[in-house]
C-alpha cells in the first residue's frame, strides 16, 4: 500500500516538476531522526512543493510541529483560515503556505497568494492531508530558538520575598525558568537519589507551560558525599602543603573533587551523573544539561591542587612521554619557573607569628604582644576571607649570606577569579618593592617581592599583610627576579609550555568524562551547556561537536563587547548560550545586555539571578513590558558566512597571559566599523585545516607565540589561497625562545630593529595594490593603541629586511636604509594566497572604552582601504558617516529560512544618536522591510541601489539593537533553509560504546529510600503535641513525599500531614540502623513549619523545626522493629519577617541507613576552644560563651583494624584534619578519617566546627553547642 501511495506521489511530483526546479536536502536529527526534503519550485519561486519525509507518522507529527513553531515563532507568519486542508499560513504581502501531515511526511506548499495556493492544492491531491498540532514536538528541541530566553528562580543565594510572584511573573511572560540548583550530591547512597527539588522544578514549569533547566552549582566541583565513607579520604592530593583554593567553600573540597580527573571516585561520579541525566531526561520539557560548573581560570595554579595524585602523575609521563618506572616524575608547578632552588635560597616556610588587627593598619603592628604560632600554609587562615581589618604574619631568618637574597618569591592559588595576595611585604621595617603584575587578564602566577638590600648578616624579620588567605605553597628568598615567558632559558621555557598544555589537556579530560556520563543518561542528546570555558575554549570544539555541549558565557560578553567566546563557535557552527555576571540594575543594563548577547550570536539567555530581581525592580521591568519583541528574537537568528576572520589564540590569550592579543584584536569594533561581519579562529584550526573552509582573509590578533605546526597551517591555508595578514606582534616566540620570529619562515623577512612609533615618516611603493590611495606617497607612521584602563599598549614597529627574494616591498621607513631595516610592510606569494605583514602601527588609531574598540573610520580609513583592496565583502558601507562609527551594522538570516535580517546595534554605553542613515550591503532589493524587535513591527522605508540598502532617519539609545527583516527571495525554499539550519543544531550525535559507560549505581543494602508510600491529607487542624489517634487517613492518597506542587497540593499554605509505615530490615541486626533526612543546601527541607512524630511520640531531634534545623537530621532506630512516622507541614510562615522564598513541603528525602558497629571505640579529648583564631584555652564544655572552633592535637592510637572512623551522635560538621578541610553534610555522622591520620606517631590536629551544617566558617561566627566525639575502628 505504502508502495502504490509512494508511486502516486511520485507522479504528481514529476508532473508538478515540468515547469519546476528540484532541490533536495537531507538531515539526521535528534528528536526528528532522518529526515529527506525535496522541493520542487515553479514560476521562478512564485510557488513551491516541499516534501519533508520521516521515519514514521509519528516523527512527521513531531517534524510538522516543530517547523510550525518556527515559522509562527518570529516574523508575521500567522495561522491564517484560508478553507485548504491542513493547516493554512499567510504573510502578508508575501504568500501563503498550507502545511499538511501525510503518513510519515511532513507536506508544505507554497504560493504567492491564495488562489495560486488553492490551485497548487488541488495539484498536490491534498484533500486528505491532516492539520498540524501544536506543540508535539519535544519541547527540549525549542531550546535554542522559541525557549531561548530564561530568567531564574531562587536565584543562587539571592532569594525572593515570595517565589510564587516570580514564578508567576515567569509564567505569564512565558519566559523559561532556570532552577538553582542540581549536583551530584543529590545521590546519598548507590541506587539512592534526592530528586524532590529537581521534580519541583518539573512541577513549577508544567504548571506555567514553559521549559525548564536546573544549574549545578556555578563555581564548584562536588561529588557524592558517601564515597568518602566508601573510598577513604582523600581523594585529590595536592602538592604537599599547597592550600589549594583561596574560600574555604571552595578549599573543602579540595581533599574530594576537582575539574580534573579523580581516579577513585570518577566511575561512580558517572554513574551519579548518568543516573541525574536520565531522571531529568524523562520530562521532555527538560531542555538541557549542565557539562559541569564554571571550569576556571589561572590553569596555571590549578596544577599544585593535584600535583601529588598518581593519576595525574601517570597522566603528566604520559603526555611528556617519560617512564616513571625509571624515572621520578613530577609535575612542574610554579615553583620551579619562580626560580627555587635550595642550594641558592632561603626556605620560609614553616611556622610564622599571626596577628589580626580590626582597625586595619597599613603598616606592622608595633610590640611583641598579641601575637600567636601559626604555619604560614594553614588553610585556617582562610577564616579571615572578607575580613574588614588587616592581618598580618611575621617571622624571624637568619641570612648566612644577603647578598645573594635579592628577591621575595611567594606562591598564589585561585579560582574564579580570585586570586591569593600579599598586599604588602616588609624587611627589617622597610617596604618592599612589589614587582608583580597583577592585571585580572594577565596577571603573573608568582608574586615577587624587590629586597633592594634590606636583608643583613644574621637576623631579620619579615612582615606579610595578607589579604584574608594563607600563603598557599611556596615562599622563599633567592637571587632569581621576576619571571616572565618566555624566559632567557629554552628548556625552562619548553618544560613550562608543555606544562600549561598538560594542565589544560587534562582538565578537559575530567570535563570529557562528565559530558560522557550525562550523555549516557539522556540518549535523546538535549544539550549540555559548557560554563566559562574561556581558557580552554581551543579544547572544547571537538566535545561540543561529538556530546552536542554548548558553551556558556558566564558574564564577559553581556559587559562590554566580548566576542572571545561567541564567535569562536559561531564560525564553526555551535550553538552558544550566555547568562550576565550579575542581574541588571537598571533598563539601560538590561538593554545592553541583550544587546551585546543577541549581537554576539547568542542561542540561549539565561537571566539570572531571581525573577524578583527582574520583576521588582520596576526599571527592569518597564524595559521587559515596553520591549517583547526583543525578548522574542533571541535565539531567532544566525549568521550568514564571515569571509573575513581574526586568529587569536586562546592560549596565548588565556593560558599563557600574553598581554599583545587582548589590545590588538581588531573583532572587537575596529572591524565592525569599517563595515565587516568577523568571526574568529584559534591557530590551532589553521594546524587542523579547518580555517580555509570558513574564511578568505584572516587578520592575526597580536599572536605573539606560534607553534611550527601552526606556522605550517598558516603556510597550507595561504597555498590554497587565502590571505593572512601578519602585524608587528605576530610571531615572535616559539615556544622555547623568545624573539626567535618563527614567523619569517612564513613571510620572508628577518627583524633587524623595534621602535615604539617606529622610524618617522612611510614611503608606500609605486606600484602596491594595498592601499591604491597612497601610492608613492609619504605619510606620517604613527599609530596607538590605549587598553580599557588608558594605559598606551602599542608596541613597537617593526624594521625588517627581506630573507627571501619574493618579498614584495609595499612600504619602507623612508629615513632608513637598506641593511637597517628599511622594511615596514611587506606581501608575499605563498601558492595561491599570500601573507602580509604590517611592521609599522600606521593603520590604527583605537580606544578600548564604552565596552569596545573606539576607532573613526573616516580619519583613519586605512583599515577600510586595505580589506576593500583584498575584496573583502562588506556588510555596510557606513564609512565613519556621521553618527555611525559605533553601530555595528550587519546582514544575518532568521533560522526559519524566511528573512534576510539587518541587524543595528549602537555599542556605545554612554551616547545614544538621533536620524542617522546606515547602508547594508543586500544581495536583493526587499519587497518589504519590517522592524522585528519593534511592537506591531512597524514597516520601514527603505532605498535601494546597487546592492545597498539604505535606512535613513533612524535613531537609537545607548547599547539599543534594532532588527529589520526582509521577506527572502527564495522564501519558496524555507523548509530546506529550515532544515539545514535545525541540523547546524541537532545533528545526531556518535552513540557512546556502552563499555565506556559505567552500569548505573544499584543499592548496596544498607540504605533503603521512604521517598514514596506517604499517606497524605490536606487541610484541618494544626495537631497538637501528639498526632489525634482518629485521624482520618482514609480521606487522604498516596504519594511520593515532595513539595506541595509536586504532590498536587495547590495552596502553599495549606496544613498537611503525612504518614508512613514500615519495618526496620532485620538483616541490619548487629549494625547501627538510623532514619535520615537529608537535603540540598540550606534554602531546602521542611518548609515552612513542620513535625515529626515516631510512634506517635516527637522524634528525637531539635522540634519544631526552624530556619536552619528543618535541612537535615538522623536519629537511631533498631533493626527489626515496626516504624510509624507521622509528618506535618504547616504551611503558614513562622514569623513576619520570614520569606517565603522556598516550596511548602518536603524539598529533601527520608531514608534508612545502616552502618556497622564498631570493633573498638576512643574518646577525642584534650579539646581547646578558640576564642580569637589560634587563640585558645582549655575546654571542657562547661564554660559560658561561644567559641570560633575547637581545636585539640592527639596520636593516632592502636586498634583492631586499618580503618578508623571520626563518628559523632549527630552531624559532624566542619572539621580541619591536619590541613585538610572537609564540609560533612548534614545527614552525615561517621567519616573514614583512615587515610587522614599520620600513622607513624606523629601528631594529628584536628579543628572542628561541631553541628555547623549548611554554613560556612567565619573569623566571628560564634558557636555555642557541642556533642561528643570519638575514633571507631571498623572491619
Amino acid at each position: 500500500m505504502n508502495q502504490i501511495r509512494f508511486a502516486v506521489l511520485l507522479g504528481m511530483l514529476i508532473g508538478f516538476g515540468a515547469l519546476a526546479g528540484e532541490s533536495r536536502g537531507a538531515a539526521d536529527l535528534r528528536g526528528l531522526g532522518k529526515i529527506e526534503a525535496l522541493c520542487r519550485e515553479s514560476g521562478g519561486g512564485k510557488s513551491s512543493w516541499t516534501t519533508l519525509k520521516t521515519g514514521s507518522a509519528e516523527l512527521a507529527a513531531a517534524c510538522g510541529s516543530k517547523l510550525l513553531a518556527d515559522l509562527t515563532g518570529f516574523g508575521d507568519v500567522k495561522i491564517w483560515d484560508g478553507g485548504l486542508p491542513g493547516t493554512n499560513l499567510k504573510l502578508d504581502g508575501t504568500g501563503c503556505w498550507l502545511l499538511g501531515l501525510d503518513g510519515d511526511r511532513v507536506q508544505v506548499l507554497f504560493a504567492r497568494d491564495p488562489e495560486g495556493l488553492g490551485a497548487l492544492a488541488k495539484q498536490a491531491n491534498a484533500e486528505n492531508w491532516k492539520p498540524v498540532t501544536p506543540g508535539v514536538h519535544p519541547r527540549w528541541l525549542d531550546r535554542f530558538d522559541n525557549d531561548a530566553f530564561a530568567i531564574g528562580l531562587l536565584g543562587w543565594g539571592k532569594l525572593p520575598k515570595d517565589y510564587r510572584k516570580g514564578a508567576d511573573w515567569l509564567g505569564e511572560k512565558q519566559f523559561n525558568l532556570i532552577g538553582d540548583v542540581l549536583n551530584p550530591n543529590i545521590q546519598l547512597a548507590p541506587g539512592v537519589y534526592d530528586f524532590s527539588v529537581a521534580d519541583w522544578f518539573a512541577a513549577l514549569a508544567k504548571r506555567h507551560g514553559t521549559a525548564y533547566h536546573i544549574y549545578q552549582p556555578w563555581g564548584n566541583p562536588e561529588r557524592p558525599a558517601w564515597l568518602w565513607n566508601r573510598t577513604p579520604l582523600p581523594h585529590v592530593s595536592a602538592e604537599p602543603g599547597f592550600v589549594s583554593y583561596p574560600d574555604l567553600d571552595y578549599q573543602k573540597n579540595a581533599v574530594c573533587a576537582a575539574f580534573d580527573p579523580v581516579r577513585p571516585t570518577d566511575a561512580a561520579l558517572a554513574a551519579s551523573l548518568r543516573g541525574i541525566a536520565a531522571h531529568n531526561a524523562e520530562n521532555p520539557d527538560f531542555n538541557n544539561h549542565f557539562g559541569g560548573v564554571e571550569i576556571g581560570h589561572n590553569v596555571m595554579l590549578a596544577i599544585p591542587t593535584y600535583a601529588g595524585d598518581p593519576g595525574a602523575v601517570a597522566a603528566y609521563a604520559a603526555f611528556t612521554g617519560r617512564n616513571p618506572e625509571r624515572e621520578k616524575v613530577e609535575i612542574p608547578t610554579m615553583r620551579t619557573f619562580a626560580g627555587w632552588n635550595p642550594e641558592t635560597c632561603l626556605d620560609l616556610r614553616g611556622e610564622w607569628q599571626l596577628k589580626a588587627d580590626p582597625a586595619g593598619g597599613k603598616t606592622p603592628p608595633d610590640g611583641g604582644a598579641g601575637w600567636s604560632a601559626i604555619r604560614s600554609d594553614d588553610p585556617l587562615l582562610l577564616l579571615y576571607d572578607y575580613y574588614s581589618g588587616s592581618v598580618w604574619l611575621k617571622r624571624n631568618f637568619r641570612a648566612a649570606d644577603p647578598a645573594k637574597l635579592n628577591y621575595l618569591h611567594i606562591s598564589r592559588n585561585a579560582w574564579h577569579g580570585r586570586v591569593s595576595k600579599v598586599q604588602a611585604a616588609f624587611l627589617n621595617g622597610k617596604p618592599l618593592k612589589d614587582l608583580t603584575h597583577d592585571d585580572p587578564i594577565t596577571g603573573d602566577f608568582d608574586e615577587c617581592f624587590e629586597l633592594g638590600g634590606a636583608v643583613r648578616a644574621g637576623e631579620n624579620t619579615i612582615v606579610l599583610k595578607l589579604d584574608g588567605k594563607p600563603v598557599p605553597g611556596y615562599i622563599f628568598l633567592g637571587p632569581k627576579g621576576r619571571w616572565s615567558y618566555p624566559s632567557d632559558d629554552p628548556g625552562l621555557n619548553r618544560l613550562y609550555f608543555d606544562t600549561i598544555e598538560f594542565a589544560s589537556r587534562y582538565r578537559m579530560r575530567g570535563i570529557e568524562n562528565w559530558l560522557k556520563a550525562t550523555r549516557g543518561g539522556d540518549p535523546q542528546g538535549r544539550p549540555q551547556l559548557l560554563m566559562a570555558t574561556w581558557d580552554f575554549i581551543d579544547h572544547t570544539f571537538d566535545l561540543c561537536r561529538k556530546y552536542g555541549a554548548t558553551a556558556q558565557d558566564t558574564g564577559q560578553g553581556g559587559a562590554c563587547w566580548a566576542p572571545w567566546l561567541a564567535r569562536y563557535y559561531v564560525a564553526r557552527g555551535l550553538p552558544i548560550t550566555c547568562e550576565p555576571g550579575n542581574a541588571p540594575g537598571s533598563a539601560w543594563e538590561m538593554r545592553k545586555m541583550m544587546t551585546l548577547y543577541m549581537l554576539l550570536g547568542n542561542e540561549g539567555i539565561n537571566a539570572l539571578f531571581d525573577a524578583e530581581q527582574y520583576m521588582g525592580n520596576e526599571e527592569v521591568r518597564r524595559w521587559i513590558d515596553a520591549n517583547p519583541e526583543v525578548i522574542r528574537s533571541a535565539g531567532k537568528f544566525e549568521m550568514n558566512r564571515s569571509d573575513l576572520g581574526v586568529m587569536r589564540s586562546v592560549r596565548n590569550a588565556s593560558r599563557l597571559h600574553f598581554p599583545a592579543v587582548w589590545s590588538w584584536d581588531v573583532s572587537r569594533g575596529e572591524l565592525q566599523a569599517a563595515g565587516r561581519t568577523v568571526n574568529l579562529a584559534d591557530p590551532s584550526d589553521f594546524e587542523k585545516d579547518r580555517a580555509g573552509a570558513w574564511f578568505d582573509v584572516v587578520f592575526d590578533a597580536a599572536s605573539e607565540l606560534l607553534t611550527d605546526g601552526e606556522i605550517a597551517g598558516i603556510e597550507r591555508f595561504c597555498r590554497n589561497g587565502g590571505t593572512f595578514i601578519a602585524m608587528h606582534e605576530t610571531g615572535k616566540h616559539s615556544p622555547e625562545r623568545g624573539w626567535s620570529w618563527p614567523v619569517s619562515k612564513l613571510n620572508g623577512l628577518r627583524v633587524v630593529g623595534r621602535s615604539r612609533g617606529g622610524w618617522g615618516k612611510l614611503r608606500f611603493s609605486k606600484e602596491q595594490e594595498l592601499w591604491p590611495e597612497l601610492r608613492g606617497r609619504e605619510i606620517d607612521a604613527w599609530g596607538v593603541v590605549y587598553d580599557w584602563t588608558g594605559a598606551d599598549v602599542t608596541g613597537s614597529s617593526l624594521g625588517m629586511e627581506p630573507a627571501a627574494s619574493d618579498v614584495e616591498v609595499i612600504a619602507e621607513w623612508a629615513d632608513r636604509k637598506p641593511g637597517e631595516g628599511r622594511i615596514a610592510i611587506a606581501a608575499r606569494k605563498i601558492g595561491k594566497g599570500r601573507i602580509i605583514t604590517l611592521g609599522s602601527t600606521f593603520w590604527r588609531e583605537a580606544r578600548d572604552r564604552s565596552g569596545r574598540f573606539e576607532t573613526d573610520p573616516a580619519a583613519r580609513p586605512y583599515l577600510a582601504q586595505l580589506l576593500d583592496a583584498l575584496k573583502v565583502p562588506r556588510s555596510s558601507y557606513n564609512n565613519g558617516a556621521k553618527g555611525t562609527a559605533d553601530i555595528f551594522s550587519e546582514r544575518w538570516r532568521s533560522k526559519n529560512g524566511l528573512y534576510d535580517l539587518y541587524l543595528a546595534a549602537k555599542v556605545n554605553d554612554k551616547e545614544g544618536v538621533r536620524d542617522v542613515a546606515l547602508t547594508f550591503a543586500a544581495p536583493d532589493r526587499p519587497q518589504t522591510l519590517r522592524e522585528v524587535t519593534a511592537n506591531g513591527h512597524p514597516a520601514t522605508p527603505f532605498r535601494y541601489e546597487g546592492g545597498k540598502l539604505t535606512l535613513a532617519g533612524l535613531s537609537f539609545e545607548p547599547m539599543q539593537l534594532r532588527m529589520f527583516a526582509a521577506p527572502r527571495r527564495d522564501i519558496a525554499r524555507a523548509p530546506l533553509a529550515w532544515l539545514k539550519s535545525l541540523e547546524q543544531r541537532w545533528y545526531r550525535l556518535p552513540e557512546i560504546p556502552a563499555d565506556e559507560l559505567p552500569p548505573p549505581e544499584v543499592a548496596d543494602g544498607n540504605t533503603v529510600s521512604l521517598a514514596d508510600g506517604w499517606q497524605m491529607t490536606v487541610g484541618g487542624p494544626v495537631w497538637g503535641e501528639a498526632p489525634p489517634p482518629d485521624h482520618d487517613w482514609k480521606a487522604g492518597r498516596t504519594v511520593k513525599l515532595g513539595a506541595y506542587l509536586t504532590m498536587g497540593v495547590p495552596d502553599e499554605e495549606a496544613v498537611t500531614h503525612f504518614r508512613r509505615e514500615f519495618t526496620v530490615p532485620a538483616s541490619w541486626r548487629g549494625r547501627r540502623a538510623s532514619l535520615v533526612f537529608a537535603s540540598q543546601y540550606w534554602f531546602y527541607g521542611i518548609e515552612p513549619q513542620g513535625r515529626l512524630w515516631v510512634n506517635g511520640k516527637p522524634a528525637p531531634i531539635e522540634q519544631p523545626f526552624g530556619d536552619r534545623t528543618n535541612g537535615c537530621f538522623m536519629f537511631d532506630l533498631t533493626p527489626g522493629e515496626k516504624v510509624v512516622l507521622e509528618l506535618e507541614v504547616n504551611g503558614a510562615l513562622r514569623h513576619k519577617e520570614q520569606l517565603r522564598s522556598r516550596p511548602s513541603g518536603v524539598t529533601g528525602l527520608f531514608f534508612l541507613q545502616s552502618d556497622p558497629v564498631p570493633l573498638k571505640t576512643v574518646p577525642v579529648t584534650g579539646w581547646r576552644a578558640a576564642r580569637e583564631v589560634n587563640v585558645l584555652s582549655p575546654f571542657d564544655g562547661k564554660q559560658p560563651g561561644g567559641f570560633l572552633y575547637l581545636e585539640t592535637v592527639f596520636q593516632t592510637p592502636s586498634g583492631p583494624s586499618r580503618r578508623i572512623f571520626l563518628e559523632a551522635p549527630g552531624h559532624l560538621g566542619w572539621l580541619m584534619l591536619n590541613g585538610h578541610v572537609i564540609s560533612t553534610p548534614g545527614w552525615m555522622r561517621r567519616l573514614d578519617v583512615s587515610n587522614l591520620l599520620r600513622r607513624d606517631g606523629g601528631e594529628n590536629r584536628l579543628r572542628w566546627w561541631p553541628l555547623l551544617c549548611k554554613e560556612k566558617p567565619l573569623h566571628n561566627r560564634q558557636l555555642s553547642r557541642t556533642q561528643p566525639l570519638w575514633l571507631a575502628w571498623h572491619p
